[in-house]
């Protein structure tokens, strides 16, 4: 389509010069043209040519050498033309070589702003690839259906966005890693000959992503000469015809604007500041450092230059324009910018159409300006499809070199859009005026433009109507000065309904769309007005909505909207099915009033009612089944011939399974239903469907499900089941499917409900896998692989890290959850659920002692016996003490061993616990002296933070009697310290692994507790042996070694990693604790140092190699190594020693906030120290001690 109509296109405005008048109206093809002449002569559209090639073609050689292309403010990174090149040429033959792509492959870019994006466009572009950048913000839908547009067999992406994409073909690189960097300097000359690709300027370039004129998300494709076009007709203005000009860039590089700014910058040899994320008052900094003279900017930003006092505070005298687009600019705006900025209009599908250049132009308000070059225009009558003249309003249609191939993998939008001669019709309300100037009057579309962005109204409606509290929905912009448009919900609840206008943010859109799309405002009403088609009829909504405010509209009545949305509500009533459509309705006031009727039929419908035993057909007033015939009735149903002939007779009749009746005036009456499925809210559920998941037990013979009746959802599915011989399946384990041994993902903060939960399932036995609600979604997607569960219980604040699951996830802040914990027991002569011992009870996430986080089985047998121990120790209360009833105050996280095994033992001793969901210190002394608490299990922070607080003084502490101390290690100073304040509470220090479920060693009773420098003796049945880590002997007491323990609480095994299990556990039960160690003479076990290398911040565990992968990713550290550093507060803090690349002066604050983003809050590096060289053995292992040695000596590096 583009290469034979291109030329044609690019003629028009030749063929009719001489008619054209001043404003550039043609009187006889009644088409604007544009008055501007190009900057530079488009090449002939036949030739072969890159939009690389073109852009590199118009460089002046003298720019090449000195000039910077790109700043990125944030890393003080920084590149030359001339490396840009280098950079250029050097990937697109290291992609080629390397990953052998290929012309028209197609590469997804999910990259937020960087240095390295525009070099990867324009590398890809010069291999003829096809490049497809999206929003790193999108939803995984969102992302999905693009990537099915756009079928690429390549993707690139960061370590923070990968996690977000399939795999492709060719995989998808990192462009942060090191190897990414390599390729960009892997040719040190500029070679134009090792890519000897040719390029047609009719390929494709670019896959941008819009929402068109209609609909969901499209694939809009720019060919090479779409782009060339008009960068080649691109005028500068004034201010950027400065040689010193400087443009700063905040928008996404994936948006059409940003994409054809960042290529244009280049063409021109200009300076370009590229903002990572957009902070305004950065903005304002980068302005003053870097002398910006023109933005590219949303009317968002011209608004808080305006409103903001911040502009004060720095130097802006640089500032010369601003092009401003993407959305509206409102005329009340412009008034107040007191600086001549250029006003722009432009689409996704036609690249720049419009822009103003100069004060002359600039001041022609509410204009979006004139043509550019090689662009017309015409303004179409939308009633008579008639070109009109100057200052009449119509649709705009647009042609020219820079409009879109189409829209890919979509032929029907493409032919509703773009008509045989190339006209694009952008579906917005225009005109221009004598003068060649264009005015936006409306949208014809029905896209809301917030902000840069277009928000499709049909995403949304579909999203609100899939929820089964509202009947029905229609979505509208509403104006705002900031955004220019939001999205605006009018709503019809259901019957019964009460949701909210936060329910409906909430429940509905939060979780499921990309942030811009969230809809903003919320309006209850009774019906949504339409069409006798069915359309919406939003321009009533939107007249409605203006007048009041929305406080008002929820207080009928509403004049003046009543009378008419009272008829639409008529107008609606009716009654159809998916397999005849529409088959009855009401139509005027007096047959809206034959209630409950759902309407007589329409027009070439033919109906009877059949009697479902005699199969005869019944006159009025009598029930039976309704039978159809009539054109709109269905052809069949595709590849299920069985179906088709019950439901069809030869007749043609159609069988609708409802139990029906007409009145003598030909008003039909639906009764109830015939046909088996049952009507939960506003769906229809298949019984079939749940029968043959049930079927799929193991425990289950037989089963079937019938509605039965409830008086909110009308009915609800009840299974009948039959149990097979020896089975103990449960209601519960029933009604999901729940079976012994299946796994439950477990993402939930704090809260009653938690230990609740841990123990249902354990009766049933599942085996729960709780895990950090802070993990990243990388740590998460790795913890799921490793478990993977059937079903997840998460809150509505950490559901959507998770993926989908066989049976789902359960919200256990939900009304349903609730409802689960008050059904009715269960009969005694139920059967309960038999689970062994052996059985994994718990999967929680241990490093191990060494690498990534994995999986520790820890069976029911494990978890018994640390009960018991607990038990066989339990101190009888003191006769001459009053009695105190023992309460617990928890504020340790219930997925952590240490909290996961004190909440079974609480529970175990019916004692009573306080459970804070949140830590927060005064509220814990607060909560001490309110419950009167007597045992706290704490971290050595907590035990610093008592020791040093004077708040300490303000709360009645008496009730305390005993602290647990473990997670890590606490210093002798500071328990002597503590038990200097608080002489009569004790500090029972342990010693514990997640391999181990806590408890290897404690402190028991006054006399064990005062050996502070002592983690205890062995718990109960607990054996140990401390090994020389060289002879691999066991030792004796006060030599050290590394500790191995063996008993009944060690682990059955790592989940999914039997290397990591052999290399822990030896085969006769030893676990290997990577811990060095010694036993004194009467058995208390000390801690020396840590074997293993991971580093114990508080409670957590960190793997430096970890944090090591994610240094050495950072193009500009050539090594790194973390090590434990000493922290009073945190027992060990993580900090990195760093070699720089040459060259390189990244800071410790940038290497600390690059690893920030990455990593879950615990995992932080925290100090950082660079040095020339990381210190290793022959073999290449980091020599950590000396690292160690050196922070702990403050010297000067001699590494």
């Amino acid at each position: 389509m583009a290469t034979e109509s291109v030329p044609a296109r690019e003629t028009t405005t030749a063929t009719h010069a001489i008619n054209i008048t001043k404003g550039g109206f043609c009187l006889e093809s009644k088409t604007f043209h544009s008055l501007r002449p190009p900057a530079t002569p488009p090449p002939p559209p036949h030739q072969p040519l890159s939009i690389t090639h073109f852009v590199l073609s118009l460089l002046h050689s003298s720019t090449v050498p000195t000039t910077t292309y790109l700043y990125i403010p944030s890393t003080g990174q920084s590149l030359t033309y001339s490396q840009a090149i280098d950079h250029i040429y050097s990937l697109s033959s290291s992609l080629k070589r390397i990953y052998n792509l290929n012309k028209n492959d197609v590469a997804f870019i999910l990259c937020p702003p960087s240095l390295h994006v525009p070099i990867l466009y324009f590398s890809l572009l010069y291999l003829g690839v096809t490049i497809s950048p999206a929003n790193p913000l999108s939803s995984t839908s969102e992302l999905t259906h693009q990537i099915q547009l756009s079928k690429p067999k390549i993707a690139f992406a960061t370590s923070q966005t990968a996690h977000k994409l399939p795999s492709f073909p060719l995989g998808t690189i990192l462009i942060d890693s090191p190897e990414f960097i390599s390729l960009l300097t892997q040719i040190s000359k500029r070679d134009t000959s090792t890519c000897p690709v040719e390029v047609s300027q009719s390929d494709m370039a670019a896959i941008l992503y819009s929402s068109g004129t209609t609909g969901r998300v499209k694939g809009v494709s720019l060919t090479h000469r779409n782009v060339i076009a008009p960068i080649a007709g691109y005028q500068e203005s004034p201010a950027e015809l400065d040689p010193n000009a400087v443009t700063l860039l905040t928008m996404p590089l994936f948006h059409v604007f940003g994409f054809f700014m960042l290529i244009n910058a280049f063409r021109c040899g200009k300076t370009l500041v590229l903002m990572e994320r957009f902070d305004f008052e950065q903005m304002l900094k980068v302005v003053e450092r870097y002398r910006v003279s023109d933005v590219p900017a949303s009317p968002t930003m011209i608004l808080l230059l305006l409103k903001s006092d911040l502009t004060d505070k720095y130097d802006l005298s640089s500032l010369r324009g601003f092009l401003c687009g993407g959305a509206p600019l409102s005329k009340e705006v412009v008034e107040k910018f007191k600086r001549k900025f250029p006003q722009g209009y432009g689409l996704t599908e036609a690249g720049a159409v419009s822009r103003m250049i100069g004060p002359e132009e600039c001041n022609q308000h509410p204009s979006v300006g004139r043509l550019n070059a090689n662009m017309e225009a015409k303004i179409v009558d939308p009633l008579t499809g008639e070109a009109i003249g100057p200052g009449k309003r119509g649709e705009l249609w647009l042609r020219g070199p820079s409009i879109m191939k189409g829209y890919v993998g979509d032929e029907e939008a493409t032919a509703e859009c773009l008509d045989s001669e190339g006209w694009l019709k952008t579906g917005d309300l225009c005109f221009f005026d004598s003068d060649g100037f264009l005015y936006i009057v409306d949208r014809l579309k029905e896209l809301i433009k917030y902000k840069a962005y277009q928000v499709p109204p049909f995403e949304l409606e579909q999203l609100l109507l899939s929820n089964p509290e509202i009947a029905d929905a229609a979505v509208i912009p509403y104006p705002d000065e900031v955004a220019g448009q939001i999205p605006m919900a009018y709503v019809v609840r259901k019957p019964g309904s009460n949701i909210t206008e936060a329910q409906v943010h909430i429940n509905n859109l939060i979780p499921q769309v990309a942030p811009y799309k969230k809809i903003r405002r919320v309006a209850f009403i009774d019906a949504i007005p339409k069409t006798p088609a069915g359309k919406i009829l939003r321009r009533e909504l939107i007249d409605h909505a203006l007048p009041t405010a929305l406080s008002e509209l929820e207080k009928p009545p509403w004049p003046p909207m009543q009378s008419k949305l009272q008829k639409v509500v008529t107008a609606r009533k009716g009654y159809g099915l998916t397999e005849a459509g529409a088959v009855s309705r009401m139509i005027g006031p007096e047959e809206s009033d034959q209630h409950p009727s759902v309407g007589r039929l329409n027009a070439n419908m033919e109906a009877k009612i059949v009697d479902p035993l005699t199969g005869e057909a019944t006159g009025p007033g009598k029930r039976g089944e309704l039978w159809l015939r009539g054109p709109s009735i269905m052809k069949g149903y595709v590849g299920d011939e069985k179906a088709t002939a019950e439901c069809l007779d030869s007749e043609g009749w159609l069988k609708t399974g409802d139990l029906s009746f007409f009145d003598s005036d030909g008003f039909l009456y639906i009764v109830d239903r015939l046909k088996e499925l049952i009507k939960y809210k506003a769906y229809q559920v298949p019984p079939f469907e749940l029968e043959q998941l049930l079927l799929s037990n193991p425990e289950i013979a037989d089963a079937a499900v019938i509605p039965y009746p409830d008086e909110e959802a009308g009915q609800i599915p009840m299974a009948y089941v039959v149990r097979k011989p020896g089975s103990n399946i449960t209601e519960a384990q029933n009604q999901y499917s729940l079976n012994n041994k299946d796994v439950a993902f477990i993402l939930c903060p704090p809260s009653l409900h938690v230990p609740v939960l841990y123990l249902s399932l354990m009766y049933l036995g599942v085996t729960i896998s709780p895990a950090n609600p802070l993990s990243s979604d990388s740590e998460l997607t790795h913890q799921i692989q490793l478990c993977k569960p059937k079903i997840a219980f998460a809150t509505s604040e950490t559901a959507h890290k998770l993926p989908s699951l066989a049976l789902g996830t359960i919200l256990i802040d939900s009304p349903e959850f609730t409802s689960l914990l008050s059904q009715p027991k269960p009969q005694a002569s139920q059967p309960r659920v038999e689970v062994s011992q052996s059985d994994v009870a718990a999967i929680l996430y241990s490093s191990g002692t060494t690498g990534r986080v994995k999986g520790v089985g820890l069976t029911h047998r494990n978890l018994i016996a640390l009960i018991s121990g607990f038990h066989h120790n339990r101190e009888e209360p003191d006769p001459n003490q009053p009695e105190q009833p023992p309460v617990s105050l928890f504020i340790l996280p219930l997925f952590h061993v240490f909290g996961f095994f004190m909440s079974i033992n609480v529970f175990s001793r019916g004692e009573t616990l306080v459970l804070m969901e949140r830590f927060d210190f005064v509220q814990m002394l607060k909560y001490v002296e309110k419950y009167r608490v007597t045992y706290m299990p704490v971290s050595p922070p907590l035990i610093v933070a008592l020791v040093k607080s004077d708040l300490t003084k303000k709360y009645d502490l008496s009730s305390l009697r005993s602290l647990g101390c473990g997670g890590a290690p606490l210093g002798k100073e500071v328990a002597d310290k503590f038990k200097e304040k608080f002489p009569h509470v004790e500090i029972a220090q342990g010693y514990g692994l997640t391999e181990t479920g806590g408890g290897a060693t404690r402190t028991l009773g006054p006399e064990e507790t005062s050996q502070l420098a002592s983690v205890g003796r062995l718990s109960e049945n607990m054996e140990a042996k401390i090994v020389d880590p060289e002879t691999g002997e066991a030792l004796g007491p006060g030599q050290r070694g590394e500790l191995w323990l063996r008993g009944p609480t060690v682990m059955k095994g790592y989940v999914g990693d039997e290397k990591a299990t052999a290399e822990s556990l030896h085969p006769d039960g030893w676990l290997k604790t990577g811990d060095l160690c010694y036993f004194d003479s009467e058995g208390f076990l000390y801690i020396v140092d840590r074997l293993k290398e991971l580093i114990k911040y508080k409670a957590y565990q960190v793997p430096p190699a970890e944090l090591e992968k994610l240094l050495q990713s950072n193009h500009e550290i050539a090594d790194a190594a973390v090590i434990p550093y000493p922290d009073e507060e945190a027992g060990q803090i993580p900090m990195a020693y760093v070699v720089r690349k040459p060259g390189s002066n990244i800071t410790e604050a940038e290497i600390i906030d690059s690893i920030a983003n990455q990593v879950a809050p615990y995992k932080k590096i925290r100090r950082v120290a660079f040095i020339s060289a990381i210190p290793k053995s022959p073999a290449g292992k980091i020599l950590r001690r000396d690292l160690v040695n050196h922070a702990l000596s403050g010297a000067s590096s001699k590494l």
